[in-house]
């Protein structure tokens, strides 16, 4: 793999990062500006994560007929309209509609970038990790950008910086069209339910479904969770870097551990404190909730790499058609979980916001443990 398309795709997935997580810390302001309830506001988990499901589907399929490094191309480009977009939204409605496309265009993005990666030869999952470090670095930077426009109590230039982002990821990309003979939209999406059929391509799924809403219920809640119970703007940017500089280090510590683990085996140990982590940020308040929440962050540090590489060894299938199966599959998890925040509304409010992500990362735990440590041969049925 040569560097400096390892540059070029990391730049690409942190930026991805910078916009999805942004949507956790807009909350906050969107909240002042239009008033929010809760149920409002995990409505706006639900809306940018059915959009990332949807359009990580199809871009599935267009990555296979197009190639991924062109869909890569288009998601920027669009992205770029979505990102200037959002920085002039007036209402909820419009909130609902930009999530949604934001959400929409990132998971395409991530999509078709970790199509490369798993693609390259002998070094799929390695490079499929190194993305996802990148992710976090994103991550980490975007607090900073709220932190320093929130000087003067501003959050529409983040968008704009974003937007302005896209550009030199625009440029920097490689891949030009290459249509290649595949079926047509509706045969291709129709090809999604032969996941269905068999265990082994549900089994990877469902845990990054679980994973997915254990995660974004972290990053994307944490800072409503701080500035509802008294933390105050600060508390919520301080925690969520924290959180993404934890994940960070995490992941490249994952990096390091799958030269001589196995992945699985990594993963029980961040699982256990993970479920530690996110209950005792539950019970905890002021500076040592923040201690938890980065530990949290730490905790779930290796799992998006980890189960999305996984998912493709047990079910024998690299394609970008599979991955893009179990990225959706995994993007409906958050849906499931910003439903659940609305249903339950004020029930959660507080520190109970976190209450539902934790009892999904529980129950991912606990398959992993009946399922994980099983041999490929086991799974194949």
């Amino acid at each position: 793999m040569k560097e400096t398309r390892i540059s070029m795709l990391s730049f690409q997935m942190s930026l991805a990062a910078m916009a999805i997580t942004s949507i956790g810390l807009v909350t906050p302001r969107l909240t002042e500006d239009f008033l929010l309830s809760v149920s409002q506001q995990g409505m706006l988990v639900s809306i940018q994560f059915t959009g990332a499901a949807i359009a990580c589907l199809l871009s599935g399929i267009f990555c296979e007929k197009y190639g991924s490094a062109f869909i890569t191309r288009v998601s920027l480009l669009i992205g770029f309209v979505a990102l200037t977009g959002f920085a002039f939204i007036q209402s909820y409605p419009m909130a609902l509609i930009g999530v949604f496309l934001i959400g929409a265009v990132v998971l395409s993005l991530e999509n078709s970038l970790m199509s490369s990666a798993l693609s390259i030869e002998g070094r799929g999952h390695l490079a499929n990790s190194i993305l996802q470090a990148s992710f976090s670095v994103g991550a980490i930077l975007v607090p900073l950008l709220f932190l320093l426009f929130g000087i003067w109590q501003q959050w529409r230039p983040v968008y704009f910086t974003l937007a302005a982002l896209t550009l030199p990821a625009l440029i920097v990309s490689r891949g030009s069209l290459n249509k290649s003979e595949s079926p047509g939209l509706v045969r291709s999406l129709k090809g999604y339910l032969r996941y269905f059929t068999k265990p082994r391509f549900m089994l990877g799924a469902v845990v990054l479904f679980l994973y997915v809403a254990a995660e974004v219920g972290l990053w994307s809640l944490t800072p409503t969770l701080f500035e509802s119970t008294g933390g105050g703007r600060l508390a919520g940017i301080i925690s969520s870097c924290l959180i993404w500089v934890m994940m960070l280090g995490g992941r490249l510590l994952g990096t390091v551990l799958m030269r001589r683990f196995n992945m699985i085996r990594i993963l029980i140990p961040f699982g256990m404190l993970g479920i530690l982590s996110y209950t005792l940020l539950i019970f905890t308040s002021g500076p040592a909730a923040i201690v938890f929440a980065a530990l949290a962050g730490l905790s779930c540090a290796p799992f998006y790499a980890f189960v999305t590489s996984w998912s493709t060894v047990v079910a024998n299938d690299k394609s970008s058609s599979y991955l893009a199966f179990v990225m959706a599959f995994g993007s409906f998890g958050p849906v499931f979980l910003g439903w659940i925040v609305s249903l339950l509304g004020n029930t959660v409010a507080g520190k109970l916001i976190i209450l539902p992500a934790l009892c999904c990362f529980a129950v991912m735990m606990l398959l992993l443990f009946l399922f994980g440590l099983r041999s490929e041969e086991d799974l194949a049925v």
